[in-house]
């Protein structure tokens, strides 16, 4: 699960670096390209996208500072972050069908074209041209 975390304050994101540096390597990464580089106040208002996995790193992490990081004061504000659905490729076999479809569904259109009487009057009339 991903957590979109509310934009923090200046204090806590250098609690939170200084917290990265505690944490286990996937977790530690993961924070640190939450946090980013940029600038202050382009900071100030991202949001810090992290899985729940990392959150809980950091919560265990910072049960030891002063104050102690508690995870009511992380969720504050956060929301659920969706991961993008994966793309699914179409299987060769369903291109196959998809292009033959396709194909018919056009000779089948160029061939009303070129009858002659399959008409606006056909149509309406609901008869079928001899």
């Amino acid at each position: 699960m991903l957590l979109s975390l509310a934009p923090a304050a200046a204090e806590e994101r250098a609690q939170l670096r200084a917290l990265a540096a505690q944490l286990a390597a996937p977790h530690a990464d993961e924070l640190r390209q939450a946090l980013g580089g940029g600038d202050a106040e382009g900071e100030a208002r991202r949001r810090l996208p992290l899985s729940s996995a990392t959150l809980l790193a950091v919560h265990a992490a910072g049960a030891g500072c002063s104050p102690p990081l508690r995870l009511a004061h992380l969720l504050r504000g956060a929301t659920l972050a969706h991961a993008p659905m994966p793309v699914r490729e179409k299987s060769p076999e369903l291109q196959r069908s998809l292009a033959a479809i396709s194909l018919a569904l056009e000779r089948q259109q160029y061939a009303a074209m070129l009858t002659p009487g399959a008409g606006r009057a056909d149509a309406l009339s609901g008869q079928k041209a001899p």
